[in-house]
Formats: structure tokens, sequence, C-alpha cells
């Protein structure tokens, strides 16, 4: 018997009964938490609460969102030796990206090159406009 040939009774907001032979899963979920109770069976006399169940077990889910808003942290006043320690590193890091650039650009020229001299030995002529 499949699972959904066993779900009894639910709804789409987080409540689920299914039942196997005897007993009943109960599976609620909340914002933060789903709960697991195994009764046994109810035949729709009695309302679930009033059974005694087998087991319980409380799982807490993650948080659907943040508890309290995102702080922005901000400086009203930027020491003006932090101002001069920021410039000189965004300095040398653009020196330092320029320097990998300039190195990868010859790199590329180089394997440009090698690939135009390998279809003129290989295929002279035929391939001269699209290399070039």
């Amino acid at each position: 018997m499949s699972l959904a040939e066993r779900i009894v009774d639910g709804n789409p907001w987080g409540y689920l009964r299914i039942r196997s032979g005897d007993f009943d899963l109960i599976v609620e979920k909340r914002d933060l938490y789903t709960t697991y109770k195994i009764v046994r069976a109810f035949r729709g006399r009695y309302y679930y609460h009033s059974q005694e169940p087998i087991l319980y077990h409380s799982v807490r889910t993650p948080e659907p969102v943040p508890i309290r808003p995102a702080h922005i942290i901000h400086a009203r006043h930027v020491p003006w030796w932090l101002t001069i320690y920021y410039m000189v590193r965004s300095a040398i890091d653009k020196r330092r990206w320029d320097r990998e650039m300039k190195a990868a650009r010859e790199r590329e020229r180089i394997r440009i090159n090698a690939l135009r001299d390998l279809a003129e030995r290989h295929m002279p002529g035929r391939f001269k406009g699209r290399y070039n």
C-alpha cells in the first residue's frame, strides 16, 4: 500500500494523518518545528489530542526567515590613517591584478600565434582570414 493510500486526513497547511494498521502517524508542521506522534488509530469520533501518544518527537526545522532584520554596519567617521591604509591596499591589489592580466594576455597571444603557425603549416591559405 502506497503512502498516498494511507493518508487518512490532512490539509495543505501542515497537518497530516497517516494510517498503518492499528496506528496513526500524525505530522504537524509549524514555522520553526515539526512534530511526529504515533497514536492508536482513532476512527474519527475522538480528536487525536485526547489519545495518549505512543511516541512523540519534535524536530526543529531550519528557520524560514531571519529572526531579526540584518544590521547595516557603517562608520560615521573613518580615521585618516585608515583612509591611507585602504588606498595603499587597493593600489597594491590593482597592480597585482594588472600584472596577472598582462601575463594572461601574453599567454593568449602566444597560443593564438601558435594556432596561426599550425594552421598555416598544415593548411596553407585555407584559414588565412580566420586567424588574422
